[in-house]
């Protein structure tokens, strides 16, 4: 929905726990012409679209959040500012479908997000 479109992302690493993906957002897309023309922020929602979207691609099944335990957005992201970060993910399965997600998305030392959710496979 999102990949392509607001963002790309490439993997920097991966291990059994997790994976690094560098996220780069397109600056012109029409995301920031309404949120907001003068000064465009990444709007929290497709923060935690964009995770869930890199999260299903490497799973490889499409996945849904079905409880958050904590999401913060720390800073804002102005793409115009930076547009190029680091999404930190670490999984723990807690059963077939369903897993347990520590997310931190950053710029260096700039946290912008932070989520513990648990997710599930979406049932088709």
């Amino acid at each position: 929905m999102l990949i392509d479109s607001f963002f790309t992302y490439s993997i920097k690493t991966k291990t059994d726990s997790g994976f690094v993906a560098e996220l780069t957002l397109k600056t012109d897309s029409p995301v920031y012409k309404g949120h907001f023309p003068e000064m465009p922020v990444t709007p929290g929602v497709c923060q935690v679209q964009m995770l869930k979207e890199v999260l299903s691609e490497q799973l490889k099944a499409d996945y849904q959040l079905i409880k958050a335990r904590d999401i913060k957005f720390l800073n804002l992201i102005d793409p115009n500012e930076a547009n190029v970060f680091l999404l930190d993910v670490s999984i723990k399965p807690m059963d077939d479908e369903t897993i347990n997600v520590s997310a931190l998305m950053h710029n260096g030392d700039t946290k912008c997000m932070k989520v513990r959710a648990i997710y599930s496979q979406a049932k088709t």
